[in-house]
C-alpha cells in the first residue's frame, strides 16, 4: 500500500492518469484504495488496477504503444524484462530492484542506539524491504559486545499473527520465499558462518504452525560467502568486523547493489566524510527508514530514484504524461549523490 500511494499521489496530482499491476502476491490493498478513491469522487479512468501475472499482464502494459512512462518495483529478472519491452517503443522506466544495503558501526558510535537502529532495520517487515539493514559491518573493538546484544535482541523479538498488536514480526510472504531463506542461510553454514541468533524456521504452534515464519538470523560471516553478496530479502542480517576506515567503506562497497547504507558515529564529519565515498544513493547517519526522504527521491516523473517498502513481488505503475507540449516537471535542487536513474541491480556511479 505504502509504495503504490507514494507512486500513486505525485502521478495524479501532476495531471496524469495510471495503471497500476499490483504484485500478484499482494494485489488486494491496491484493489481496495481504488474503491476508497472511487467513492472519494475519482473520475473514471484517471486510476486503473490491473491485476494478474508480471508475465502475462505485466508484459502487455509495458509493451504497450500509448505507455509513456513506467515506475517498477520488483526483481533483477522482472527489471531486464519490463526494460526490454519498454525499449521497443522507447518508453522511459524507473526501477528499482533491490538492495544490501551496509550499515557500518562505529567503536564511537552509541552502542544502545546503534543496536535498536540495527534491528529495526534489519526485522522490520520480515525483512522483506530491498532498504532493509542486511550487512553489518562492525569496527572490531565493539564487534563481540554489539553482535552479543543485538543476538539477544533478535531472540527475543515477538513472532506471531500480525494482526495481534502484541506481534513483533510476521512471516514471509510465501512458502517459496522462506524455502529460498532457509537455502541461503544453510548455504552459508556450510560455508562456515557462524551463527548468533535464528538460522532455522520458525517453531509457533497451531494455527500458527502454517505460517511462513523464519526467525530473525544473525550470521557471521566472511565475504567470501554468498549470502554477504547476495539478496535475501529476510529476516536475515550478516556481520564483519573492521578496523579502519577504508577498509569499512571497502567492505560497504563490495556488493552488486547500491541502494542504502547507514553511519553509526558521533563524529559528524567522519560521517560526512564516510558518506562520500559510499556508492549508494541514499546514506543515513544514526537513523534508519525515514519515509518521508524517499518519498521525495522518488517522485514517479522527475526521473528520481524509486525505493520499494512492500513483500516480496513486483509492483509495476505505468503513467501517459499530460503535460503541455514542450513543458517539463520542475525538479527541486537535490544533493548529486541522491540522484540516479539507474537499477539498484548493478554498481553504478551517481549522475
Amino acid at each position: 500500500m505504502l509504495i503504490a500511494v507514494k507512486k500513486i499521489a505525485p502521478a495524479i496530482a501532476t495531471g496524469n492518469s495510471i495503471v497500476i499491476k499490483p504484485s500478484e502476491l499482494a494485489p488486494v490493498s491496491v484493489l481496495e484504495l481504488g474503491r476508497v478513491c472511487q467513492r472519494a469522487g475519482l473520475p473514471d479512468g484517471v486510476m486503473n488496477i490491473v491485476p494478474g501475472l508480471g508475465k502475462e499482464v505485466g508484459q502487455l502494459l509495458c509493451s504497450h504503444e500509448k505507455m509513456r512512462k513506467i515506475d517498477l518495483t520488483g526483481g533483477t529478472p522482472t527489471g531486464r524484462a519490463v526494460g526490454a519491452a519498454a525499449g521497443a517503443n522507447l518508453c522511459s522506466v524507473i526501477s528499482e530492484l533491490g538492495g544490501k544495503a551496509p550499515m557500518i558501526i562505529f567503536d564511537d558510535c552509541d552502542l544502545e542506539q546503534a543496536i535498536n537502529g540495527a534491528a529495526f532495520a534489519t526485522f522490520v517487515a520480515s525483512g522483506q524491504t530491498c532498504i532493509m539493514g542486511a550487512r553489518l559491518v562492525i569496527h572490531e573493538s565493539v564487534y563481540d559486545k554489539f553482535l552479543a546484544a543485538l543476538s539477544a535482541k533478535a531472540k527475543a523479538i515477538r513472532l506471531g499473527d500480525p494482526f495481534d498488536m502484541k506481534t513483533q514480526m510476521g512471516p514471509v510472504i510465501t512458502n517459496e520465499s522462506r524455502t529460498r531463506i532457509t537455502s541461503m542461510v544453510d548455504t552459508a553454514k556450510a560455508q562456515g558462518a557462524k551463527v548468533h541468533a535464528g538460522a532455522q524456521r520458525a517453531n509457533l504452534p497451531a494455527p500458527l504452525d502454517r505460517g511462513y515464519y523464519y526467525e530473525p538470523t544473525i550470521l557471521g560471516v566472511t565475504t567470501k560467502m554468498d549470502i554477504w553478496r547476495d539478496e535475501v530479502f529476510g529476516p536475515v542480517v550478516v556481520a564483519v568486523p573492521f578496523k579502519t576506515e577504508a577498509e569499512a567503506i571497502a567492505l560497504a562497497n563490495d556488493s552488486p547493489f547500491g541502494l542504502a547504507a547507514a553511519i553509526w558515529t558521533k563524529d559528524v564529519a567522519r560521517a560526512h566524510r564516510v558518506a562520500q565515498h559510499l556508492d549508494v544513493s541514499i546514506c543515513h547517519n544514526k537513523f534508519y527508514f525515514f519515509t518521508i526522504v524517499k518519498f521525495l527521491y522518488s517522485l514517479p516523473f522527475v526521473h528520481f530514484f524509486l525505493f520499494r517498502w512492500v513483500s516480496s513481488g513486483s509492483t509495476i505503475t505505468t503513467a501517459t504524461i499530460l503535460l503541455p507540449p514542450g513543458a517539463a516537471p520542475r525538479t527541486p535542487a537535490l544533493d548529486a549523490r541522491m540522484v540516479t536513474r539507474h537499477s539498484t541491480s548493478t554498481r553504478r556511479r551517481a549522475l
